[in-house]
């Protein structure tokens, strides 16, 4: 079999996670850390074995096997070698429909019926390497496309219950850090919301996150500086400008962050030769 590029070795998260975002790819992969965006995933297997962790359950996935993560879970895969495997990145602006039909209600977390997966599977192939484009007519064909993947997987599926989150939740942490990134939260704010202790919370960090909570709050920040780069609206800004809005002490704070990712040193440099 020929070797793909790992794709999501490749992207940050936060490029695909605006809420007109659709990405539908197939790939070879070794893993991928954890992480969690606003736009809910689909993760399919087609060849191989893949452990997948949410919010530090962990399900074994086998070829024709697929999960639904939801918005702000933090999710991670972990191979033994190779898989080949597929992912659906879904704007939140194309659920609509489906949150207009079924309100409180959410997609299954786990679609393991191998047979029953086939058109999913399929269709997922067929469509593979779309990459949302700022088009009004392509956006229509990103709804059709997402209404055709959730139809086909509550038709087979059904829908579950939202579970209600307490507010201890890891996905309530971090949607709060994200919701609130651009004021001043430091570790004590966060943890006194919460009812931690400071060390409580760093522990948490530690545990489900894997990074400590300064680098977790500095790439969240970076993530909302790109988001107001691509937005129409913040056209005439700078990026020490959007930087600042975002959360960020300085323009060399956001720098740094953007540093720790190799593959995102074409943007540093996009960035500096437009503000220099």
């Amino acid at each position: 079999m020929k070797l793909e590029y790992d794709l999501s070795k490749l992207t940050i998260e936060a490029e695909r996670d605006h809420p007109n975002a659709f990405r539908a790819e197939v790939y070879i992969s070794d893993g991928f850390y954890p992480h969690f965006h606003r736009n809910p995933e689909i993760y399919l297997v087609y060849d191989g074995t893949v452990t997948v962790t949410i919010n530090n359950v962990e399900y074994v996935l086998h070829g024709g096997q697929a999960m639904c993560i939801n918005s702000y879970d933090i999710h991670s895969y972990k191979i033994d070698g190779l898989a080949r495997v597929g992912f659906v990145n879904i704007g939140l602006n194309y659920t609509n429909n489906f949150n207009s039909l079924y309100p409180k209600r959410s997609l299954p977390t786990e679609l393991l019926d191998v047979d029953k997966n086939k058109p999913l599977f399929d269709f997922i192939e067929q469509i593979k390497g779309t990459i949302a484009e700022n088009s009004d007519r392509r956006r229509l064909l990103y709804y059709t496309y997402v209404n055709y993947i959730l139809y086909l997987i509550v038709d087979t599926y059904g829908t579950s219950t939202t579970k209600a989150q307490t507010k201890h939740s890891t996905r309530n942490i971090v949607q709060y850090i994200y919701e609130n990134a651009e004021k001043n939260l430091t570790l004590n704010s966060i943890a006194k919301e919460f009812g931690y202790s400071p060390g409580s919370l760093s522990h948490f960090f530690s545990r489900y996150i894997r990074i400590d909570f300064r680098t977790f709050l500095s790439d969240i920040r970076m993530q909302k500086v790109w988001e107001l780069r691509d937005n129409p609206d913040y056209a005439d800004r700078s990026i020490a400008d959007l930087a600042i809005l975002c959360g960020f002490n300085s323009v060399s704070s956001y720098y740094r962050a953007c540093r720790r990712y190799d593959s995102n040193n074409n943007h540093v440099q996009e960035h500096k030769t437009t503000d220099d």
